[in-house]
């Protein structure tokens, strides 16, 4: 017989087994709840951190590229000008760089005196391990010209007062400049600078022009500045010193009348 016997009322509860311990009502696992929360709030702390030092770097690296952009270009640039590759277009592009960058040392050198100078003489714009020198012309005069080592900027050259010459220490591809004011005609050569390298091997010195510059003043009370630059590779211990035709028609202004170098 089947039965069709239906009711809508639960079954009678399970009655309690003696000996088998009941959880209380409304009673759950509090060190699970515990852990998951910790574990969350640590990943969102470690989430945070890592978006704020995201955010700090990218910020640090925009001020100082807003505040140091014209340097490096300047600098990327005058690397690039040492490619044996550039047409005249570019070399012309390199002399204004070089003209800029030097009118920078000028005004350094310029507010530099006694221990100002000799503090600011150690002063590189490039890095560190780089030789650079810009001279500051001072009296007396001979056709080869003299530098104030304490107004003049000198890192990793050696500077010889009684030649006048700077002198290599480490090997390499230099850009060496020299700017001369001549504000005097001379009456029967031709206005001439000379930048002039002298390297002893074997007993014998041996000196060579690198590079020279004329000038050429319309009349007796007007001046002329002559610049040149070029890049050449230098030996440990050459010397490389600025020759004129008559010290007597130069002008000893500091931003006038300048010479130095700077390695690649």
């Amino acid at each position: 017989m089947i039965n069709t016997y239906h009711t809508s009322l639960p079954p009678p509860p399970i009655p309690p087994r003696h000996g088998v311990p009941q959880p209380a009502p409304g009673r759950t696992n509090l060190p699970v709840w515990l852990f998951l929360v910790i574990l969350l709030l640590q990943m969102v702390l470690t989430f945070g951190g890592f978006v704020y030092l995201f955010r700090k770097n990218a910020l640090m690296q925009n001020e100082f590229l807003n505040k140091n952009i014209d340097d490096i270009v300047v600098l990327r640039r005058l690397r690039e000008c040492n490619d044996e590759s550039l047409d005249s277009n570019s070399l012309l592009d390199c002399k204004q760089v070089l003209q800029e960058f030097m009118a920078v040392m000028s005004k350094i050198s310029q507010t530099a005196t006694g221990e100002k100078g000799a503090m600011l003489s150690g002063w590189v714009p490039f890095h560190d391990s780089l030789a650079v020198a810009h001279m500051v012309a001072q009296p007396p005069l001979s056709k080869i010209l003299k530098w104030n080592s304490n107004l003049s900027l000198l890192k990793r050259v050696t500077y010889l007062s009684t030649a006048g010459a700077l002198q290599i220490i480490e090997p390499g591809n230099y850009y060496i400049y020299s700017q001369v004011t001549f504000s005097k005609m001379h009456p029967k050569a031709p206005l001439a600078q000379s930048i002039v390298s002298s390297h002893s091997s074997g007993g014998q010195t041996e000196e060579k022009v690198l590079l020279r510059a004329f000038a050429t003043l319309k009349s007796q009370n007007t001046q002329f500045t002559s610049f040149q630059g070029g890049v050449f590779r230098l030996k440990k211990d050459e010397q490389l010193y600025l020759n004129v035709t008559d010290e007597n028609t130069i002008s000893l202004e500091k931003s006038s009348t300048t010479f130095g170098l700077f390695m690649l």
